[in-house]
């Protein structure tokens, strides 16, 4: 009866193929892997070495790529811009980049400073920070989804001496672009911004705060079609926040605008803003501060803002402009914005 019963669990042969199973499975994926990572070098490589119409050159020294088992990235132990024809010379440090393996597509990179940058028409600089990172999340033919983030940015003058007295200094800085329903939207903040009397006329300004958030209506907003600020002929949107602020004061002293814009073929914008001015008699002692020869039409137009203001919280005001043609309520002011 014995002899007819069922074969014995073989238990420790089931686990020696188990064990062989996840061996290949281990091997596999291991030699996939570095399969994926020598294409991606190559692939980068080529990409460096490939001649461009105006001669510029991306350079990235001791490109490896790195990250096994579970990420994947390219890293290079300094990086450099050339544009011999342009006179432009731009060198950093070591580059990091790098992405789950199951989401290839959501890199992050972070980039080692100084920064150095010569080129015609500016002074010689350099920035520093202590984080330089960006994120993304890759789609074709824009990013869906795009963030950089600096903290303790400073930029300098560079002398062969040493670098001069910051022209630039910042806290935190991070600007952000998303992609959404045909549309995009770019939101940007900085923190105790500092900036030295000589980059900005003369004028002695107190750290500021800013912090943008717009939406455009179409993202080819993203496509730079045009030079400069050309790219915003034929754009619309709305202002959801643009701020700025006294970083010093306790009061939050500033000013902030929201509402819908929209720009012309011909670049002339119109808009319907909503001004508010923050603790508005600091506002005006700042401008008073920074820029004496406009004191005193800061308070005139201080002034008009409370009269027209409703309420006792921050003075507000509608900004109505056409075609480049502004004016406060029924108020018309003596400017003209240009077209971009």
């Amino acid at each position: 009866m014995q002899g007819q019963g069922k074969p014995a669990y073989n238990a420790a042969r089931r686990i020696r193929w188990l064990a062989i199973g996840i061996a290949a499975v281990v091997a596999l994926y291991t030699g996939g892997w570095y399969l994926v990572a020598g294409r991606i070098s190559e692939a980068a490589r080529e990409a460096l070495a490939r001649p461009r119409p105006d001669g510029s050159q991306v350079i990235c020294e001791g490109l490896e790529t790195r990250g096994f088992p579970f990420r994947i990235g390219v890293f290079c132990d300094a990086t450099a811009f050339r544009a011999p024809q342009r006179g432009v010379t731009v060198d950093a440090g070591a580059l990091r980049s790098a992405a789950q393996v199951y989401r290839s597509t959501h890199p992050l990179v972070e980039l080692d400073g100084p920064l150095t940058i010569d080129a015609p028409g500016l002074k010689p600089l350099r920035i520093e920070w202590s984080l330089l990172r960006a994120s993304s999340a890759l789609a074709q033919p824009l990013p869906q989804r795009m963030s950089i983030e600096a903290r303790d940015l400073v930029v300098s003058e560079r002398r062969e001496a040493g670098a001069a007295a910051p022209l630039l200094q910042a806290t935190d800085a991070q600007a952000h672009m998303r992609r959404i329903d045909g549309r995009a939207d770019l939101a940007a903040s900085v923190q105790r911004l500092a900036i030295d009397a000589g980059l900005a006329g003369g004028r002695d300004l107190p750290p500021l705060d800013g912090e943008a958030d717009i939406r455009f209506d179409s993202e080819s907003i993203l496509l730079g079609r045009g030079r400069g600020a050309e790219i915003l002929r034929g754009q619309s949107g709305r202002v959801e926040t643009l701020a700025l602020r006294d970083a010093d004061a306790e009061t939050a002293a500033g000013l902030r605008l929201s509402g819908p814009f929209s720009f012309s073929e011909d670049g002339l914008l119109t808009a319907e803003l909503t001004l508010f001015i923050d603790d508005p008699d600091r506002v005006t002692a700042l401008v008073a501060r920074a820029a004496p020869e406009f004191a005193g039409h800061a308070q005139t137009i201080l002034a008009g803002v409370k009269a027209l203001s409703k309420g006792d919280g921050p003075a507000q005001v509608t900004l109505t402009i056409r075609d480049g043609r502004a004016s406060f309520g029924l108020i018309p002011l003596p400017v003209r914005i240009p077209p971009v």
